[in-house]
């Protein structure tokens, strides 16, 4: 996934970086040796990789990673994202997720295939590898080979706001229809969700923050 644009707070709207090959959101990109030292607004001391770069924004230009930077170095990333998304979801539990993510299929994909499973996962590494993911699972059944779709969110999202939860969503049941990231998937993607791009750059926000800070809510 990657995102079309930003337009929140001060960060100017941006055309999307490399309307090409779409690359992998969550890279860890290049070790760096050096460090910095930033003091937060509530007083305390975190350190982290040299600012040269930032992982989950690697592919935007530098007039928007500037802009955050000088965010993350004021202390003012969190105050940022909890006056757009003050509050976390009350989805917790894999029904609750289930139910969810059902009813948002029947209004928007009811001609898809039907859902099997959908869990939070804590096995996925959502820093580091995916924010959620759609697997296809055949099983033998007597004498036939049936499958079945099923939907695996990272357990980290059980606490986020409710619209970075129906932005994964939407990225999983896209692949219902589209299984690469081709035009025709993020598309659908915004057909779903008409800011998808918008939350998608948020939701970079946000990884930052549990990256470099940790918990929001």
């Amino acid at each position: 996934m990657l995102c079309a644009a930003c337009a929140i707070n001060g960060l100017a709207r941006y055309p999307h970086p490399g309307e090409g090959a779409r690359s992998a959101p969550y890279a860890s990109g290049k070790d760096l040796n050096s460090y910095a030292t930033v003091r937060y607004q509530s007083g305390h001391e975190i350190q982290m990789h040299d600012m040269k770069t930032l992982k989950y924004l690697a592919a935007y230009p530098a007039t928007v990673t500037d802009q955050v930077r000088r965010l993350i170095d004021n202390g003012k990333l969190a105050e940022l994202l909890l006056k757009k998304y003050p509050a976390s979801h009350d989805i917790r539990t894999d029904k609750a997720l289930y139910s969810y993510t059902v009813d948002m299929k029947n209004q928007f994909l009811r001609q898809s295939s039907p859902l099997s499973k959908v869990v939070y996962d804590d096995k996925i590494d959502v820093l580091h590898q995916a924010l959620g993911l759609h697997t296809l699972v055949s099983r033998v059944q007597g004498n036939h080979l049936k499958s079945k779709n099923e939907i695996r969110i990272g357990a980290v999202f059980k606490t986020a706001s409710p619209a970075f939860l129906k932005m994964i969503v939407v990225h999983e049941l896209a692949h219902l229809r589209e299984k690469q990231h081709n035009k025709a998937f993020y598309k659908l993607c915004e057909y779903m969700e008409p800011e998808y791009h918008l939350l998608e750059f948020d939701l970079r926000l946000y990884l930052t923050y549990l990256d470099l800070v940790g918990k929001l809510y």
